[in-house]
């Protein structure tokens, strides 16, 4: 199975419209807020202008929390809301709350 991501920005919430759009070809869509994540591109500029970057997950736990939503027997639930990944990741010990 592929997976591929689509960055949405200002409110907007493709999921539901891409899960009713391609669900007939088996494909499936979920909205996710990653909040902010850690990169090494953009921890520099981060912290220059004063962000505190060690509040910010690794884009692996990230990563992996979406591939926990995608893969699991549960991911129905997951399809009509948005899951915010560092939340889930810290519910499911993937990330130190």
């Amino acid at each position: 199975m592929g997976r591929s991501r689509c960055p949405v920005h200002n409110g907007r919430h493709a999921g539901p419209t891409l899960q009713a759009e391609f669900a007939d070809r088996g494909i499936r869509s979920f909205n996710v807020d990653t909040k902010f994540v850690a990169t090494e591109g953009n921890t520099l500029v981060a912290s220059e202008i004063g962000h505190d970057v060690s509040r910010g997950a690794a884009s692996e736990t990230v990563g992996a929390t979406i591939a926990r939503i995608v893969d699991s027997a549960e991911a129905d639930q997951f399809a009509d809301a948005t899951s915010e990944a560092q939340r889930l990741a810290a519910s499911i010990r993937l990330l130190a709350e």
